[in-house]
């Protein structure tokens, strides 16, 4: 798949937070928001050192931002709660470092000093989540703090934080929410969502009109009205579409040794967004289904 190709298809939050005209002041924006800092985009070199999933088979993530060679910055988009995004997170920045390290860092024997990560997912998904939750790598762990000592534990465990934010619309006031961008992005999403519930076919026409109509997102529908709709299926329904099939095998009673309808209802859709061009890094992202098999 070419690249252009493959760019076409990056989702709507990609796009906002790094691919667009805007995309690295916005991402300026949301860190900035995120970290309580005031840092201006004049004065800040941000260089975009995402995962490709095209270079690194089976690894692909949303935003990945290296701010003055001092952090990186690693931003997710979930309509789906994910438990395991530590882990997922672990494996980004692990090829991250190696795509912005000199090979020759690791055997030297002086102290080399690498930029600190941080980690970032947001939630905009239909099921009930808090406004805000910290996950930790170390829950994985099959040996936890219960079974080793905790001098142990504080000499040699692995841990990696990652924030998840709710960006539904929350209770009171949260701190991404300084970010104009991030915002109106989730209000965006919210439009879709209630005019797919109407039954319009041309659902997604009727809400960017509305959008741009209610100042939403506005200047950047605009620009992108031809690419939207895929760059928002690409993140949104196809994920959205594989949750409700796990849910519906769940309520239908299969066991882990009958999950093999799940699985063909997987597969149907994979079939379905390979068939859009959408890559298959992304499709195994969305429907776990190994890239090995949606290419064999």
């Amino acid at each position: 798949m070419s690249k252009n190709k493959r760019k076409f298809k990056d989702s709507l939050f990609t796009s906002l937070f790094c691919e667009d005209l805007y995309g690295k002041r916005n991402f300026l924006d949301l860190y900035n928001a995120l970290n309580g800092t005031q840092l201006k985009y004049e004065e800040t070199k941000i260089e975009d050192v995402r995962i490709d999933g095209v270079l690194y088979a089976g690894q692909a993530n949303d935003v990945s931002m290296l701010v003055d060679n001092k952090v990186v910055v690693l931003l997710e988009q979930q309509s789906t709660i994910n438990e395991n995004m530590p882990l997922r997170c672990l494996m980004y920045v692990s090829q991250i470092y190696e795509k912005i390290l000199d090979s020759k860092t690791r055997f030297k024997r002086k102290l080399q000093k690498i930029p600190a990560p941080e980690f970032f997912v947001f939630y905009n998904g239909t099921e009930n989540f808090p406004e805000s939750k910290v996950l930790n790598l170390s829950e994985a762990f099959i040996e936890n703090k219960s079974d080793i000592s905790s001098k142990s534990m504080e000499k040699n465990q692995l841990n990696l934080e990652v924030m998840v934010y709710n960006i539904n619309k929350p209770n009171g006031k949260a701190k991404w929410e300084e970010c104009n961008a991030l915002t109106e992005y989730s209000d965006f999403v919210r439009i879709v969502r209630e005019e797919k519930s109407s039954g319009n076919e041309k659902f997604m026409d009727k809400a960017i009109r509305r959008a741009k109509k209610s100042g939403v997102l506005a200047e950047y529908l605009s620009r992108n009205a031809k690419e939207i709709e895929n760059m928002f299926f690409g993140e949104y329904d196809y994920e959205t579409d594989v949750a409700v099939q796990r849910e519906e095998a769940f309520e239908d009673g299969f066991s882990k040794g009958e999950s093999s309808g799940a699985h063909n209802k997987a597969m149907e859709t994979a079939k379905r967004m390979l068939a859009d061009g959408v890559p298959a890094e992304q499709v195994a992202k969305w429907t776990d289904i190994p890239v090995e098999t949606l290419r064999s």
